[in-house]
Order: C-alpha cells, then structure tokens, then sequence
C-alpha cells in the first residue's frame, strides 16, 4: 500500500476496494490536500494480527491480513488544514503536532 502497484510484492495482490482502488483513493486525498498546501505523508506497515488463509480448489488462497497505517500532515501556512471527522479529538488544535 505504501508503494502502490509498482511495489514488490504487489503483484501478489489481487486489485479490489481494500487494494489497488484504496490506493488510488489515498493518491487523489495526497494530491488535493497538495493543492491546499498541504503534505500527506502516509505509510503501511503488517498489523501484529496472525495472517489467515483458506487454499481455493483453483491452487489460489483467499488470504486475511491486518496492516496499520501512519499518516503525518504538514503544512507551511498555519490554519491550512482543519480537524474534523474521525480526528477530532485526536489532535489538539492548542498544540499542533501533538495527539
């Protein structure tokens, strides 16, 4: 997910909501915040969840997996980004780069 398609490994993946089109998504929401002057820097790492698989009758594998993703903001303009949704309450408006 860091990566994107071109990124080793990727090609294990089959393209699908929590794959390749979430990627894209979190492509447009890096470039439109850009546009806003400001920086998404985002990051995918393996969750510490046990990865689970089922072998299909085609030799293929339906697989379940965990990651957690770190996202950092940045702007050079104070006020260029507001708070809302699920980050409210997370981030304290009294002390920006602080949770």
């Amino acid at each position: 997910m860091t990566g994107g398609p071109d990124a080793s490994g990727a090609a294990a993946l089959a393209d699908g909501p929590t794959t390749g089109r979430a990627y894209q998504a979190l492509r447009k929401v890096t470039e439109s915040l850009a546009g806003q002057g400001v920086k998404l820097s985002s990051t995918f790492a393996p969750a510490a969840y046990r990865v689970h698989a089922l072998r299909t009758k085609d030799g293929g594998a339906l697989v379940w997996y965990a990651m957690k993703q770190h996202e950092a903001y940045s702007a050079a303009k104070r006020g260029s980004l507001a708070v809302s949704g699920d980050l409210v309450g997370l981030a304290r408006p009294d002390r920006p780069g602080h949770a």
